[in-house]
């Protein structure tokens, strides 16, 4: 059995074709399973942040299902952008990713709990198996140990951080103003923390599961309304922060009237809609827009490289040596 992914990240590829990946979290698992069907794969992991949207899978020939799955699932798309990594490559690489270095920021650990998350919806869905288990085991024990370990983290500012200072960079009466922040994934909760920890008094949470979203606003004090009656009254807030998984935008064009709105939308696919942005007075920024601010403060974690390298290869030694005595013991 071979290691291999096929993806594509904010470095190679606008948002746009990014999404053109993404899956509707309702339909994912179906849409794996025509894949693995099309392709040929025995294990798989689909990961998809507002970053990258990569497909990890396991095959006995991998170079093979690598080619039947992107004409699958990329289809007519152009090559430019798309990468096909195999054995110690895609191994590495997911190494890399869960320990920061891929990331628009330099060690955030963000990328962390969504590795574990994509992990544990695919084995929750039966997708994964042995290799797959074992690779990313291994790859988020890595990312806890390089975290604690060495400098990568050291100073760092998560997407969500980065999302809130672009308010205040950009908006003077930011901490007078109204904030909706919309969603309660580990994102939209960061965000709520970061602007209660500066000392933003205006903050107001929505969720589409009611439940999650009264929970989380009483953990964070701050106020929660209903999402219909967020939406309904989307103009009443001048600073709007949006990352929720959804398939289509929840914030269209038609809902927009105020003339003096900023919004940063951290969805992927994209929560506004392209055409928001057009709107008089309206300021629509996305995940690929803050990468300037990602990289303050990245000189210090840059000197962390070699350590965790180091931590990496030890972490690919034995994962290989794991799956040469498995394969031994199967032959025998």
């Amino acid at each position: 059995m071979e290691i291999g992914v096929l993806g594509t990240d904010f470095r190679q590829t606008p948002i746009a074709m990014r999404e053109q990946l993404c899956m509707d979290p309702e339909l994912r698992d179906r849409q794996l399973q025509n894949l693995r069907k099309q392709a040929g794969f025995s294990e798989c992991v689909f990961l998809t942040t507002c970053n990258r949207v990569e497909l990890y899978v396991a095959a006995p020939d991998i170079q093979s299902c690598l080619k039947r799955l992107k004409t699958a699932w990329v289809g007519d798309t152009s090559d430019v952008g798309v990468h096909a990594y195999y054995h110690d490559v895609a191994i590495e690489h997911l190494f890399s990713v869960t320990s920061g270095l891929k990331s628009m920021v330099l060690g955030e650990s963000e990328i962390l709990g969504q590795v574990k998350q994509a992990y544990q919806q695919a084995a929750n869905a039966q997708l994964t198996g042995p290799y797959l288990n074992k690779l990313f085991q291994s790859s988020i024990a890595l990312g806890k140990r390089v975290r604690e370990e060495t400098g990568i983290a050291q100073g760092v500012y998560s997407i969500s951080s980065i999302a809130v200072d672009q308010f205040r960079d950009n908006n003077l009466e930011f901490f007078g103003e109204a904030v909706l922040v919309i969603g309660a994934g580990t994102m939209a909760r960061r965000a709520v923390k970061k602007m209660v920890a500066i000392g933003h008094s205006f903050v107001t949470l929505t969720n589409r599961t009611e439940s999650t979203g009264e929970v989380l606003a009483a953990e964070l004090g701050v106020a929660y309304v209903p999402w219909e009656s967020a939406f309904t009254n989307i103009n009443h807030y001048p600073n709007v922060l949006v990352a929720v998984g959804a398939k289509t935008p929840v914030i269209i064009p038609d809902m927009i009237t105020r003339t003096s709105m900023m919004i940063i939308d951290l969805g992927m696919p994209r929560n506004v809609h392209s055409d928001v942005d057009q709107r008089p007075g309206v300021s629509v920024t996305l995940v690929d827009d803050l990468t300037t601010i990602a990289n303050r403060n990245v000189s210090a974690r840059k000197q962390a490289y070699g350590d965790v390298e180091m931590h990496m290869q030890e972490q690919r030694l034995e994962y290989q040596r794991w799956v040469a005595y498995r394969q031994a013991a199967i032959a025998v």
